[in-house]
């Protein structure tokens, strides 16, 4: 029994020297690698940091869990993200420059935030910066960082875009998991979120959603000074825009290829300058059921709003400012081209030309049909309604483009007056309502500047007048 137990004894302390030399080896590895700085993750007590929280120190960037374990670590920013993505819902990554050389991908649910525009996702290959891992995923949020095309310098003007081709953020879905019928964003469980986010000097486009993209929250995203078009949103619908910006593109500030899409807020500036044409809208719209709430087109190289193509119907622009487009590159354009398509409703917007001299026109209505031009203001602008292609499109009760005006006017002992209308163009339309008898019969006829109206008995009377301009 004695021997047994001295044998027990030793097997026991080579073993507790065994695992010492192993655990040693372990700390030596992980110290190797180890952060210097020491913060809080959250401010609550875990669980309630993000899964995974990510930082750069130096050439290293590290990525430790809700429990404060560094999990991963090393000199690929674009590998650590992409690790604490795989393995966490939410990844928060602290402000600082991060290069990103592969692209991140995002699972269903993942949430990538960051500490503001502090937080650099800078482009280090030809890439796009942030995509979905297939066309199933659903449900990703994006806020609080940058992301720069690769450029060394952030003043404007912009001198020549990054070296690197790609586009900020691309989202490609075939659908989610709900059914039809569509209604604008309602927070459903499978909607993708976008806020707080700039995008910066992408060779391609800023933001780009693909498929049958649908339930889309934006808010307060920036695309500004990309290669090729700010939001193109090229299938699907659905989504809501809110105070989102993008500026001096290359091509269009915003394309829509969706459907019943909201913008509320929205603006776009400049764009068209980095084309060779500069021939770019502001918003280009080309479905059916799409709004815009409140937005500003300005200094656009061609149109402030194009409505294009027969898809494009059911369309409401509401209370815009829409100024100086068209005027730095194409003088064809307008604050609002309404071309080959119908139904839509230009309503409440302001429309004014700020330059010197003034080359804006407002409307430009070109083909179109059955669609309503109502309670705008065109005084500021050169010309404000250009090109009436059809009788059926309904200009009503717009200031500085009269279609509708009314009067009194006097025959004094003879049997014919002539009096200025007020009108936009000659009279379609004209009524009178004789206060005095004996006058017999009248007729009317008209210039582009006057009305005439001749009575069957020469006398003096009084009456009123009600005239109608549809162009």
């Amino acid at each position: 029994m004695k021997f047994e137990k001295q044998v027990s004894l030793k097997w026991a302390i080579a073993l507790v020297l065994i695992a010492c030399l192993v655990s040693s080896s372990i700390v030596y590895y992980v110290f190797a690698v180890s952060p210097s700085s020491a913060f809080t993750i959250s401010s609550g007590v875990y669980p309630g940091a993000p899964c995974y929280t990510v930082w750069r120190e130096g050439d290293y960037y590290f990525a430790k869990d809700a429990n404060g374990e560094i999990d991963y670590s090393g000199t690929d920013a674009s590998q650590i993200i992409q690790s604490a993505l795989d393995h966490g819902k939410s990844v928060f990554v602290k402000k600082g420059l991060y290069i990103i050389t592969a692209s991140l991908q995002l699972n269903t649910l993942n949430y990538l935030f960051g500490e503001g525009w502090d937080t650099e996702f800078r482009k280090g290959a030809n890439i796009d910066v942030i995509t979905l891992k297939s066309s199933a995923v659903y449900n990703v949020h994006l806020e609080n960082f940058y992301i720069n095309g690769y450029c060394e310098w952030k003043d404007f003007p912009l001198i020549t875009l990054g070296n690197y081709t790609g586009s900020g953020i691309v989202l490609n879905n075939t659908g989610f998991p709900d059914e039809p019928p569509w209604t604008p964003y309602s927070g459903a469980d499978t909607a993708h979120r976008i806020s707080n986010v700039i995008i910066r000097y992408c060779k391609s486009y800023g933001v780009r959603l693909l498929g049958n993209q649908r339930e889309i929250l934006a808010t307060s995203v920036r695309t500004l000074d990309n290669g090729d078009i700010g939001f193109s949103i090229e299938g699907g619908g659905d989504g809501k825009y809110v105070s989102c910006i993008s500026g001096s593109n290359g091509n269009q500030g915003f394309l829509i290829n969706g459907s019943t899409n909201q913008f509320i807020n929205c603006k776009a500036f400049g764009n068209g300058q980095n084309n060779v044409t500069g021939k770019a809208d502001g918003f280009s719209i080309g479905r059916w059921n799409n709004q815009f709430i409140n937005c500003y087109s300005q200094g656009n190289g061609r149109d402030g709003f194009l409505i294009w193509q027969s898809l494009a119907y059911n369309n409401l622009i509401e209370g815009a400012i829409i100024d100086s487009n068209n005027v730095l590159n194409d003088v064809n354009g307008a604050g609002v081209c309404i071309d080959h398509a119908h139904d839509n409703i230009v309503v409440g917007c302001q429309f004014v030309d700020s330059q010197s001299p003034k080359l804006m026109r407002g409307m430009n209505l070109f083909a179109s049909d059955n669609n309503t031009v109502s309670f705008n203001n065109f005084r500021m602008v050169k010309t404000p309604v250009f090109s009436f292609d059809t009788s059926h499109d309904k200009i009503t009760q717009n200031v500085g483009f009269v279609t509708e005006n009314s009067g009194t006017a006097n025959i004094i002992t003879t049997s014919t007056v002539t009096f200025d209308h007020g009108l936009a163009g000659t009279p379609t339309h004209v009524e009178c309502g004789f206060k005095t008898i004996g006058y017999g019969t009248w007729k009317w006829s008209a210039t582009s500047t006057q009305i005439t109206i001749t009575v069957e008995n020469s006398g003096t009377y009084t009456f009123s007048w009600y005239a109608e301009y549809k162009p």
